[in-house]
């Protein structure tokens, strides 16, 4: 969906898939730049977490323009 640029069926997607496994760090991630996307800077942040505290990479430069966005 995310290619299709039907972001808000990917959001539902990926929700769904953290939904059946929690621990899907990489799914939180594409969640956050999906939040990021539509300027929903708080929600970004808050799956950017969940991204790492589940394992996965999450790029230091996205990570830095969310809390900018947040004026962090």
């Amino acid at each position: 969906m995310f290619k299709k640029k039907d972001y808000p069926a990917a959001l539902d997607q990926y929700l769904k898939a953290v939904e059946v496994d929690p621990k899907h760090g990489n799914s939180y991630n594409n969640i956050a730049n999906l939040y990021y996307m539509g300027k929903q800077y708080d929600k970004a942040r808050e799956y950017l977490e969940k991204a790492e505290a589940n394992g996965a990479k999450v790029n230091p430069a996205f990570k830095q323009a969310v809390d900018k966005a947040l004026n962090k």
